[in-house]
């Protein structure tokens, strides 16, 4: 028993101190060495982890100075006290128990500690006082700072690179300029200030979104720029939202995550001209363990829906202000236009995206001609979205045109594409005379296309629909509704199947085996309800010669 208390208390010794308080902490150069998971992918990457601490704590500007012998660099962001100092990277281990200015703060420490400095030099104070931390490969100490004859809010880290040089001008330098260009707040470097406003090339449309949670992304107003925009929103972020400029180097979207720029592509919008660039300090995203690149969790999920909508949201106000573009910008306009549409038409937003669909029509058919087949897909498009608002009779009318004009041109695979779509848009059980004609034209286009099984099968729908207008709507002893389809009956020692009325027994029937169909000749009889007996005794028919159908002329 007592040599497992005394392995045990000597484990604990090894992972961690009890201090005065009471309160159990890992040793610091322990907790160092455990911070391995933090390494970062480049030398020069520790620069940003102390830029977005600085900026996570609320800094105004950053100085940095960099030298062969020296990096130094300050702000008047929220200084750290000395219990933070001292258990600066035991708290990073223990998950969820420090700020993100202290994460970023003990992640970028580390980052400088692995190419082994001469020291590093953290002074912390504000208008009461102040501390220092020291580091080096064998040190962690923290000790108060002098007093100051003019108090201020400063933190200030001084790395002293020592005989070994593992960094140098060009590699901090070159990493803040490349990756913190877009910093909400100034940074200077050696004197010269690195922050650029967005310069882009002219554009269709440009939509500035400005937010009381996150700093504004510094952006000048364009020239020859037809649709420019400025925005208060409620979303917890600041954007620029860039629409048709096809000659920019960057990427599609740049999301600036306290103050460092994360590169890549706009999901769903891979493929267009369109770029946004995001400002936003918020924890909910992690950067993953190499701190080069974002954690794709539930945070990055849920910005990413929102700047999807917000995109839209600037497609929909180009789309407002139509008339502003010129003929050539509303060529550029065409495919993101028609991607606005689809999108609103999948959320629900008919009326909008039939408005929209109807003002491409026109555009693409005094362009190109009214039977472009840009103006016909358009014009199919618009058709599925009035089947949605019931304009069913429209939308059928639209659909079938849009078939018969391909094959007319002799686009018979096109029109069998838009003879299926057209008639998707009508209900099983429907006799109308224009689905009819929808079949009849299709079968001759499928003929064009030697498509012998699709062409058996539009046949065999054109002989039940013939079938269909032989037989009734009603009862005609009642005028009941709901006949019962195709009861079997039996008539005599003939089988038949009967569309019966279930009210009154009355039913017509078709004999099997009668006819060249092999159907049999229409009759009528009156009896039960099928299943009772009614109908089977042949006295009791009561054939209906005069019975023609309503069926469609010519």
């Amino acid at each position: 028993m007592t040599g497992s208390i005394a392995q045990t208390l000597e484990e604990f010794r090894q992972g961690g101190i009890l201090d005065s308080s009471g309160r159990f902490s890992l040793d610091p150069l322990k907790a160092r060495q455990k911070m391995e998971r933090y390494r970062l992918a480049e030398p020069s990457l520790y620069v940003l982890s102390l830029v977005a601490s600085a900026v996570a704590g609320g800094a105004g500007s950053i100085l940095v100075k960099t030298s062969r012998k020296e990096f130094d660099i300050r702000h008047d962001g929220s200084p750290p006290d000395r219990e933070t100092l001292e258990e600066l990277f035991s708290k990073v281990l223990l998950a969820g128990n420090q700020s993100l200015t202290q994460f970023e703060l003990a992640v970028g420490l580390n980052g400088a500690l692995a190419q082994q400095p001469e020291e590093i030099v953290v002074e912390s104070r504000d208008e009461t006082g102040g501390h220092r931390l020291k580091l080096s490969a064998s040190r962690h100490l923290v000790e108060p700072l002098e007093e100051s004859e003019e108090p201020r809010r400063e933190v200030r880290i001084q790395i002293r690179r020592g005989r070994r040089i593992w960094g140098n001008r060009a590699d901090e330098a070159g990493t803040l300029e490349e990756v913190c260009c877009y910093c909400p707040i100034p940074i200077s470097v050696n004197g010269r200030l690195i922050n650029r406003e967005l310069r882009w090339s002219p554009s269709l449309a440009l939509r500035v979104l400005t937010s009381d949670i996150a700093p504004p992304v510094a952006c000048g107003e364009p020239s020859g720029t037809p649709v420019f925009l400025r925005e208060k929103s409620e979303v917890p972020y600041s954007a620029v939202f860039s629409v048709g400029a096809l000659s920019r180097p960057e990427p599609g979207l740049i999301l600036v995550v306290n103050g460092i720029a994360f590169q890549g592509g706009f999901e769903g919008f891979d493929d267009c001209p369109i770029q946004a660039v995001v400002n936003l300090c918020t924890a909910g995203l992690q950067k993953d363990v190499s701190q080069a690149g974002l954690v794709r969790n539930d945070g990055y999920a849920i910005l990413m829906a929102s700047l999807k909508v917000e995109m839209y949201n600037t497609l929909a106000a180009m789309a407002e202000r139509w008339a502003a573009l010129d003929s050539a910008q509303k060529l550029e306009a065409l495919p993101l236009l028609d991607r606005l549409a689809e999108e609103q038409s999948r959320t629900g937003q008919l009326e909008e995206a039939a408005e929209l669909y109807r003002r491409l029509v026109v555009f693409r058919a005094e362009e190109f001609g009214e039977h472009h087949t840009e103006v016909l897909v358009t014009f199919a498009n618009l058709s599925v979205v009035n089947f949605l608002l019931g304009k069913v009779a429209e939308a059928r009318a639209m659909m079938s045109a849009v078939a018969w004009d391909f094959m007319t041109t002799g686009e018979y695979a096109r029109s069998a594409t838009f003879f299926e779509k057209a008639l998707e848009l009508y209900q099983e059980g429907d006799r109308s005379r224009e689905l009819v004609q929808l079949l009849q034209a299709y079968a001759v286009c499928l003929k064009e296309l030697d498509r012998p099984a699709d062409l058996e099968r539009i046949l065999e729908r054109m002989q039940e629909l013939d079938r269909s207008w032989q037989r009734p709507l009603r009862c005609r002893c009642c005028g009941n509704l709901e006949l019962l389809r195709e009861q079997p009956i039996q008539v005599g020692d003939r089988a038949a199947l009967a569309d019966m009325c279930p009210v009154c027994g009355y039913g017509e029937f078709q004999v099997e085996g009668a006819t060249e169909h092999g159907r049999g000749d229409a009759g009528g009889y009156r009896g039960g309800a099928p299943g009772n007996g009614g109908g089977r005794d042949p006295d009791r028919l009561r054939p209906d010669p005069g019975r023609q159908g309503d069926r469609p002329g010519p």
